[in-house]
């Protein structure tokens, strides 16, 4: 028989072990020391000019041209709401163009899908730039329609 006393001891010790039991998911936070950013790409060489759009589900993608194999080339990564680096994606970033000559000052925009639609200048073709573009898929892979 459950008298008024046991229920009170009884809610007394499961209560707070059902309330921790309902703490959410453990999850990585975005830094906030200004002395401890988020490494996007450390590759070697220079990665410049980077531009952001969000990828719809509160992370972002970042897109760049990067020198790390001789030439600027166009590179992109994924960024998790949980401000971490999707693993999904290469470290340091999906290749999106590393045709011969230079591809820089990059362009993006969200695809509503999670991934984007990116853009450049592209001086493949000799002294004068064109304009290319790639699509890159959420899960990190390069549009194969493109």
């Amino acid at each position: 028989m459950i008298t008024r006393m046991n229920l009170t001891h009884v809610c007394a010790v499961l209560l707070p072990a059902v309330v921790a039991g309902w703490a959410g998911p453990a999850r990585a936070d975005w830094p906030d020391d200004p002395t401890v950013n988020l490494p996007v790409c450390t590759a070697a060489n220079g990665q410049r000019y980077p531009e952001i759009v969000s990828d719809g589900a509160g992370g972002a993608i970042v897109t760049w041209y990067d020198d790390r194999s001789g030439g600027s080339h166009i590179y992109a990564q994924r960024v998790l709401a949980s401000g971490v680096v999707d693993a999904a994606w290469p470290v340091d970033g999906r290749a999106l163009c590393t045709a011969v000559g230079y591809q820089q000052f990059p362009q993006l925009v969200a695809d509503g899908r999670g991934g984007a639609i990116v853009t450049w200048w592209d001086y493949r073709g000799g002294s004068t730039s064109d304009i290319y573009a790639q699509h890159v898929l959420a899960s990190g892979v390069v549009d194969a329609a493109w």
